[in-house]
């Protein structure tokens, strides 16, 4: 089974249009993802949940405010459906940016990487190499994400698809 988190930065008016609109624009943007190249936006699979993890065991450090977190944060959209989805404003995507700004990918890691990878199974080599590889990447995307959209002033629509 397939699972991953879409990431789209949306203005301020495509945000205020409700959830049934939200949920056909993220479909759209999900099955034409081709047509949109010039969309601000990523796509993690799997691995977004221990993300989103690593994050929030780094919490505790400078701008960590959890409903501006990069994965987990913004607020659900509701009433909840196919997919599910949060909605961060552009002030949780600026914090999401600064927090991730802050702290580089080591510094989050040394906070909750190997106990997160312990946790998961993922303890050992070579999972742990591949494990902390597939959490740089996706760590990696989400930075890229945060810094345009925050600059843009843009929120964010997450969807996840399972």
């Amino acid at each position: 089974m397939g699972y991953d988190l879409q990431v789209q930065a949306v203005s301020a008016a495509e945000s205020e249009k409700g959830a049934e609109h939200l949920s056909a624009f993220m479909t759209e943007r999900w099955h034409a993802y081709q047509d949109h190249a010039s969309d601000i936006r990523f796509t993690i699979s799997k691995s977004f949940i221990q993300l989103d993890e690593l994050y929030r065991t780094a919490s505790h450090l400078a701008a960590g405010d959890a409903a501006g977190l990069p994965m987990g944060g913004g607020q659900p959209v509701l009433p909840f459906g196919d997919p599910v989805m949060t909605l961060m404003e552009p002030g949780d995507v600026r914090r999401a940016a600064e927090f991730l700004a802050a702290h580089t990918f080591e510094e989050l890691w040394e906070a909750g990487g190997a106990a997160l990878a312990a946790a998961s199974g993922n303890g050992t080599d070579p999972a742990l190499s591949c494990f902390r590889k597939d959490l740089a990447d996706g760590d990696a995307d989400a930075r890229a994400f945060y810094a345009q959209a925050a600059a843009a002033g843009l929120g964010a629509v997450s969807a996840a698809w399972y």
